[in-house]
């Protein structure tokens, strides 16, 4: 015999079954450093299992940790989304030389 205890949890679970999305993850290599200590930052970061449709519609942000050092240390911090042989990656570039020998970089893919 069926109760009412037991018919509500079931109408708040189906519907979940019918309205479940999708759920997108690009997973991201290690950093490669392409410059040297006073120079200009370059660097790479390698996009793995990426869609063209995740290209097209991602957004990406820098943060650099401390407030100090995105104003004396990487103004101007660039990035950009490219494709070589081995696959897409974002090319992340400073106008200005690095001084420092440890900055931290947040990179955010939404």
């Amino acid at each position: 015999m069926i109760t009412r205890k037991t018919c509500l949890p079931a109408l708040f679970f189906l519907p979940g079954l019918f309205f479940c999305t999708a759920s997108v993850a690009v997973a991201l290599a290690d950093i490669e450093l392409l410059s040297s200590l006073n120079q200009p930052l370059r660097a790479k970061v390698p996009l793995l299992e990426v869609t063209q449709d995740e290209l097209d519609s991602m957004a990406v942000s820098l943060k650099v940790a401390d407030a100090a050092a995105l104003i004396s240390t990487v103004r101007g911090l660039q990035y950009e989304i490219k494709q070589d042989e081995a696959g897409h990656y974002i090319e992340i570039t400073s106008e200005n030389v690095i001084r420092e020998p440890v900055v931290n970089i947040s990179l955010a893919l939404d």
